[in-house]
């Protein structure tokens, strides 16, 4: 059974059989161009945070989806073209746990976890 492709050059994107693949393309010099599928988890740094602060910053893949989760509640964390985030949260008890997870296009993902701090 022979899989139809294309390149979708807007999009740097190779369409396989009318799916979306994410990984790299490129070709080589005979004019093909082998699809590596992207594998590699997205690095992931967090800034300290203390009791009293109100967002989560750190940095990421630009392109990533950055969850924050604390205790029970959920919070979506904007990534911007350089890879930086923030996300609002309610301030944090000392000692309390906070975990970030990262998301990449390609679904591979990095799960940080940094404690509240009494002071920064």
């Amino acid at each position: 059974m022979a899989l139809r492709t294309s390149l979708c050059p807007t999009k740097r994107q190779l369409i396989l059989a009318g799916h979306e693949v994410s990984g790299t393309v490129a070709v080589n010099q005979m004019g093909t161009a082998p699809f590596v599928p992207d594998t590699m988890a997205p690095e992931l740094t967090l800034k300290s945070i203390s009791k009293n602060d109100r967002q989560v910053k750190g940095r990421t893949e630009a392109g990533a989806a950055v969850y924050i989760f604390t205790g029970t509640k959920t919070y979506k964390a904007q990534v911007n073209i350089r890879g930086k985030f923030a996300a609002e949260i309610p301030p944090q008890k000392t000692g309390w746990s906070i975990i970030a997870t990262a998301i990449d296009e390609s679904g591979n993902k990095t799960v940080k976890s940094i404690k509240v701090s009494e002071y920064k």
